[in-house]
């Protein structure tokens, strides 16, 4: 008991469309044989657990923005500046700096 594509791959096709028809029904036997791919990569797929969550991952970000801008503050009052890094995080150094650039404009608005 031949299958169809022994039975045409015997009868040698000779014609290009002979020929496809053979190649049709070969992958169709072979799929019927084989399990789906589908269904095992769905079942085999395992859960991915992720090392680090989103939240960390966001809270990292916004604490490594802040050291960041608090060093680039620190280096650029003491280095470029010429005064004491610590100054740069104290509050009145803050307020002069507002008062110097709120100065010259009209505060009645």
């Amino acid at each position: 008991m031949a299958s169809e594509f022994e039975q045409v791959r015997q009868a040698e096709p000779k014609s290009r469309i002979q020929r496809r028809q053979a190649r049709v029904i070969a992958r169709a036997e072979r799929a019927q044989k084989q399990p789906s791919r589908e269904k095992d990569t769905e079942q085999k797929k395992p859960t991915k657990k992720r090392l680090i969550p989103i939240w960390l991952r966001m809270l990292i970000v916004v604490v490594l923005l802040v050291v960041s801008m608090t060093a680039g503050v620190m280096f650029g009052y003491g280095v470029i500046g010429n005064g004491k890094a610590m100054d740069a995080l104290k509050f009145s150094t803050w307020e002069h700096l507002v008062d110097l650039v709120v100065k010259g404009t009209d505060e009645s608005k």
